[in-house]
């Protein structure tokens, strides 16, 4: 039987020059199906846009970075006193925890131009009449340290960003 349907085939393919489903087999006599290529295509599409999405994903927050590193480096506005002193307001008095009154004046200076004007030199009186003093530096991001009179440190200074 397997004979004749490949006889029938050919026959048909010479005569027409078009082959018909039917007529393509496999050589073990089996019928070739489209069906794996084109589940191997959706895979294959699959896989690729799956590599695109990981490739993108993330790539505003390294935008944002760049961004703000780049407006360390070439500043459009500064850091400002109020955000430093801000921060140095917050610093203990000197003297033991059951003797700690609140700040009653707090002056910082800048050193030095550029955006974050590093370092800054603080000068606290507290309402007892203790003074402190601290060079202050702050990280570009929003951290900073000062040492002088005691050492202080901590987070978050307003520095100046893109948002």
């Amino acid at each position: 039987m397997a004979a004749t349907t490949t006889a029938t085939a050919t026959a048909t393919t010479v005569a027409t020059g078009i082959t018909s489903p039917s007529s393509q087999l496999a050589p073990n006599g089996r019928a070739v199906s489209a069906l794996p290529f084109v589940v191997w295509m959706a895979v294959l599409v699959g896989v690729a846009g799956g590599a695109v999405a990981f490739h993108s994903r993330g790539s505003e927050d390294l935008f944002r970075l760049r961004q703000s590193r780049s407006l360390a480096r070439n500043p459009t506005t500064v850091l400002g006193a109020t955000q430093v002193q801000a921060v140095a307001a917050e610093a203990p008095e000197p003297v033991s925890a059951a003797l700690r009154t609140h700040t009653a004046l707090v002056r910082c200076l800048p050193g030095a131009g550029g955006t974050l004007r590093n370092p800054w030199s603080c000068a606290i009186r507290y309402r007892s009449g203790t003074r402190a003093h601290y060079r202050v530096i702050v990280q570009p991001d929003g951290r900073y340290i000062g040492t002088g009179t005691g050492i202080i440190s901590g987070c978050c200074v307003k520095v100046p960003t893109l948002e």
